[in-house]
């Protein structure tokens, strides 16, 4: 799943580029989940394709959309 993919079923109504932006301040706003994203030096923050592993704790930590 991309990122924008994701970020639309949070914020339907917005643009994409905008809804990506409110995910990913959301993402940042949870420690918790940002350190499991980043863990091991992954760059979550620049990658457009969410493995099936972070859409899980995406959805542990946002819930679902």
């Amino acid at each position: 799943m991309t990122r924008r993919e994701l970020a639309l079923q949070y914020f339907p109504g917005a643009k994409p580029s905008q809804a990506v932006r409110r995910l990913t301040a959301w993402i940042h706003g949870c420690d918790e989940l940002y350190a499991q994203l980043t863990a091991g030096g992954r760059a979550f923050d620049r990658r457009r394709h969410l493995t099936i592993r972070e859409v899980r704790l995406i959805y542990r930590h946002l819930g679902e959309p």
